[in-house]
Parts: structure tokens; C-alpha cells; sequence
């Protein structure tokens, strides 16, 4: 291995790691933003959603988002709790 501080111990790229991270940061990113379009564009959704928990559950597990994600938004880092843009907790699920 190469010793310039490209390489981890374990062989992995720091880079490529941090490249792994933020992509899935941007795909959790896309998928809120999808789960907030399609509750945007049904009329009632929101309100269906709130009376069921069996639906809001399917609906949550078929983006693969929580209920904190959709309405605080993604933390900009995994174990923080500053919120991507705005507050979302008085909008209504």
C-alpha cells in the first residue's frame, strides 16, 4: 500500500468512503423529497396518514424515511441534530 495518506490501514480510500457517504446522504436527501412531494400532491394525504398509523407506516418504510426525517428534514451528518433547510415540524403529516 501506498503511503501518502490516501490509503486507511484497512486498504479502503478515505475518499472513496467519503464519496460512499455523500451519496447516501444525497439519496435520503431525494427520498424525503419525494415522500413530501407525494403527500403534497394528493389532497387528504396528510390527514389519512395521521389518522392510520398502519398507512403512515407503509408509507414511511416504502420511501425508507421516518417521521422525524419528513417532517425535520436530514441532518446534515449522521448524529447531529441540525436540520437541512427550515423548520418543517408545524407542517402537518
Amino acid at each position: 500500500m501506498p503511503s501518502d495518506g490516501f490509503w486507511t490501514e484497512g486498504g479502503i480510500s478515505t475518499l472513496a468512503s467519503q464519496c460512499a457517504a455523500a451519496r447516501q446522504l444525497r439519496d435520503l436527501r431525494a427520498r424525503v423529497k419525494a415522500a413530501r412531494a407525494v403527500v403534497a400532491a394528493h389532497p387528504g394525504m396528510a390527514n389519512a396518514l395521521a389518522r392510520d398509523w398502519r398507512k403512515a407506516a407503509w408509507f414511511s418504510a416504502r420511501f425508507g424515511v421516518t417521521e422525524s426525517m419528513k417532517r425535520q428534514g436530514v441532518p446534515n451528518e449522521v448524529g447531529t441534530n441540525r436540520k437541512t433547510a427550515g423548520d418543517f415540524s408545524a407542517a402537518s403529516w
